[in-house]
Order: C-alpha cells, then sequence, then structure tokens
C-alpha cells in the first residue's frame, strides 16, 4: 500500500471517531435535558481491562474439608451416637420386659399362694370358733358336774389343829351334836370322806386360823339335815363353829358365803 493510502485510511478513522464521539455527547445531552440532572460529561469508552491476577492457592489449604463436608461429618457422628443409644435403649427395654414378665409371674404366684392362705385361715377361723365353742359347752357342763358333787359336800370352818388329830371322829362329834337326838345316828352313818383343805401351816397360824375341813355325805338327805340345823346351832355359835356350802369358784363370786 502506498504511504497516501495510509494517510486516507488514517484520517477515514479520526472521522469517524469524531462522528462516534458527537453521537454520544447528543445522546448524553437528549438525556440530561429528559431527567433534568446532568453533572458530568459523558465517559467515553475505557480500554478494556486488564485481566485479574489470580492468587496462588496454598495446597495444605486446598485438602481442608468444606464448611459442608464438616456438617455432613457431625452429622453423620451425631446419628451413630444416636443409633447406638436406640439400640442400647432397646436392648434395656427388652431386659427390662423380661424381668417385668418374671416379676408379674413372680407376684401372680405369691397372689394364688396369699388366696389360699386366706382360704386355709377363713377355714381354720370356723374352726377356731367351733372349738371355742364345744370348749365353752365343755366347761359348763364341767362346772354343772362340778356343783352337783359339791352339792353332797359341806365345809366346817373354826375347828383347832394338832398333830394327832382324827379330824373324821371329831367332825362326826359335832354332827351329831347339831341335829336333834333321833337323827344322830343316821348322820353320823353317812359322813364319808373328812379331810382338811389347803396345805399345812405353822403352828402359830393353825392355832389363829385353822384350815377348814370338808365333809363329803353319802347321803343328800344327811348333809341337807345338818345344813339346815346348823343355821341356828348354838353348839356351833358358843364354840366359833360354822358350816359352809362347798361352792366352786364361779358359784362363790354369784353367792359368797
Amino acid at each position: 500500500m502506498s504511504v497516501k493510502k495510509q494517510m486516507s485510511a488514517l484520517e477515514g478513522m479520526e472521522v469517524d471517531h469524531t462522528k462516534e464521539k458527537r453521537k454520544i455527547e447528543e445522546t448524553h445531552s437528549y438525556a440530561c435535558k429528559v431527567g433534568g440532572r446532568c453533572e458530568s460529561s459523558p465517559s467515553t469508552p475505557s480500554k478494556t481491562p486488564a485481566p485479574k491476577k489470580t492468587k496462588n492457592v496454598d495446597p495444605a489449604a486446598a485438602s481442608e474439608p468444606s464448611l459442608m463436608e464438616v456438617q455432613n461429618n457431625i452429622i453423620q457422628i451425631l446419628s451413630e451416637k444416636i443409633n447406638n443409644r436406640a439400640d442400647h435403649l432397646e436392648i434395656m427395654i427388652k431386659n427390662n420386659s423380661k424381668e417385668i414378665e418374671s416379676i408379674c409371674e413372680s407376684l401372680n404366684s405369691i397372689h394364688s399362694d396369699v388366696m389360699g392362705l386366706k382360704n386355709e385361715n377363713e377355714s381354720l377361723k370356723k374352726e377356731n370358733m367351733e372349738m371355742k365353742k364345744k370348749a365353752a359347752e365343755l366347761e359348763q357342763r364341767m362346772n354343772d358336774q362340778e356343783r352337783y358333787s359339791r352339792r353332797w359336800c359341806l365345809r366346817l370352818h373354826g375347828v383347832a389343829e394338832n398333830s394327832s388329830e382324827k379330824v373324821k371322829e371329831r367332825v362326826k362329834e359335832i354332827c351329831r351334836a347339831v341335829v336333834p337326838e333321833e337323827q344322830r345316828n343316821e348322820v353320823t352313818a353317812a359322813v364319808d370322806i373328812v379331810h382338811r383343805l389347803g396345805r399345812l401351816r405353822a403352828a402359830e397360824d393353825q392355832r389363829g386360823n385353822p384350815r377348814p375341813i370338808i365333809i363329803r355325805f353319802i347321803s343328800r338327805t344327811a348333809r341337807d339335815l345338818i345344813w339346815k340345823h346348823a343355821r341356828q346351832s348354838p353348839f356351833l355359835q358358843t364354840r366359833g363353829l360354822h358350816f359352809k356350802e362347798d361352792l366352786t369358784a364361779d358359784g362363790r363370786e354369784i353367792r359368797p358365803t
């Protein structure tokens, strides 16, 4: 290409650039009129920005896990622990369930035994009540029998004691003195068993408080005859002697003599 042609090409480029610049200014001024503001002149197209320089990356930093990876690792660890705990709890629950079943079986067995003992206790209570009733009846019958047998007996109080005494002969003499003369032989023959009551006392006690004498007659008629005349007998009153009925303990409480 010749020098003239090159110069003409450069001039053409400058003309085009000038036209482009004028168009930009016209557009800018129009925008200012429409918007009402215009503080600076329009910027001309700048050159293409230079490419940014990349930083050098540390290989150790590049190998570190990201935040997402750390979170995932934490979640995984927690999940494993939760699963382990859940498995452990499940095992514990199963073991506790077995123990509870065993305890329930034991309680059922104990309940059954208790119910059996309760029934047995009720049965024993009934038997005990029946036995008490029978014992009371037997005791009453024995008391009645004892009272009946004592109707043949009398007790004589106030007869002095001595070591060589003949109690039966002394009692016969007293009985003969109490009843009328025509009944003395009958009463004397009816005296069966005679002895003193209680343990032997010291000589001083014997003189001051001699032991009573119990007399058993073979005839109720003779016994009642003595009892009838003894109440108003002057022989007994002058000597400090007196007869009493031979009552049981219950009878003495009801009718003290």
